[in-house]
């Protein structure tokens, strides 16, 4: 299994299997609230720390700014998810940064926009983790 994971046929080290994770994870985090508010589920997710979804988000950013830099992507691809890497690495270190008294502002509040930020970011990190090197 090990061979598995790391040979070149396979393409899967261990950065993807991370990033088709995190990817996994966003989608659940944002889809799953969208889909309640929308009426199309009755279920929500429970109660999550804030410190772990800012840990996650600076972890997600962190990976989509590596796919976007150094994956085969296409251009608009790479652009995208640049993009979207920066907004969750912000909305995942700015709250951290605050919280440790290292910045004096916050961000204010988002509210539903950050349901679409981590649909956006999970299908990128998912799209980054299939993505041939």
């Amino acid at each position: 299994m090990t061979n598995l994971l790391f040979n070149k046929k396979a393409q899967m080290g261990p950065r993807k299997i991370i990033s088709l994770l995190l990817g996994l994870g966003f989608l659940a985090l944002g889809a799953i609230p969208l889909l309640n508010k929308f009426g199309v589920i009755g279920f929500s997710l429970p109660a999550v720390p804030m410190l772990a979804i800012w840990i996650l988000c600076v972890a997600g950013g962190i990976f989509l700014l590596v796919d976007a830099i150094a994956e085969a992507m296409e251009n608009t691809l790479r652009a995208v998810s640049a993009v979207v890497g920066l907004v969750v690495l912000a909305i995942g270190l700015i709250p951290l940064l605050n919280q440790f008294n290292v910045i004096s502002f916050q961000l204010p509040a988002i509210g539903q926009v950050i349901d679409f930020v981590f649909v956006a970011g999970g299908i990128l990190l998912i799209i980054g983790g299939f993505v041939e090197m």
